[in-house]
């Protein structure tokens, strides 16, 4: 995701990417698909990345999703 790009259209991307590749017998399993997208969040997501993945066990890609969503009403209810 590049910088200032929009969340709603990196997700999409994302869930299409995850299944297209499940349609070709990719299985990613579901924390894997969680760290995937951290991963592919840009830098200024970081305290955010940071604060999601410090002191858990697991984590899940609903979790995730919608912690993203709380962040995006969040940044809007600050503006």
């Amino acid at each position: 995701m590049l910088e200032g790009s929009s969340l709603n259209l990196h997700l999409a991307e994302f869930s299409l990417i995850i299944t297209d590749l499940s349609k070709i017998d990719v299985k990613i399993e579901d924390q894997d698909q969680a760290l995937l997208l951290l991963c592919s969040l840009p830098t200024s997501f970081k305290n955010f990345i940071d604060t999601t993945i410090y002191g858990r066990d697991e984590l899940s890609l609903e979790k995730v999703k919608s912690n993203l969503e709380k962040k995006k009403k969040k940044r809007r209810k600050d503006r």
